[in-house]
């Protein structure tokens, strides 16, 4: 366990590194730390979103609610997929 908060520590104080390398002009390793935080971000929030959002409100009525239920979530499961789609 202290060797995972050991190595954690260090790749925040590698990206703190990163991020005030800007103070020398914008260069690759500023974005490379912004490249890496946008994309854990993003990440992130799609993990949050699939599992407090999606899941609890679209696909478990789809599996075991009421017909009429069911009827209603189509449109949005719909709406969704084409939404993926574009």
């Amino acid at each position: 366990m202290i060797q995972d908060d050991v190595i954690w520590m260090l790749v925040g104080f590698i990206l703190t590194l990163l991020v005030f390398s800007y103070l020398f002009g914008d260069n690759i390793l500023f974005r490379l730390a912004v490249y890496v935080f946008v994309g854990v971000s993003s990440g992130y929030v799609v993990v949050l979103l699939v599992d407090q959002v999606l899941i609890p409100r679209l696909v478990t009525p789809l599996i075991q609610g009421s017909s009429s239920q069911r009827l209603l979530l189509v449109v949005p499961l719909v709406l969704s997929i084409l939404l993926m789609t574009k």
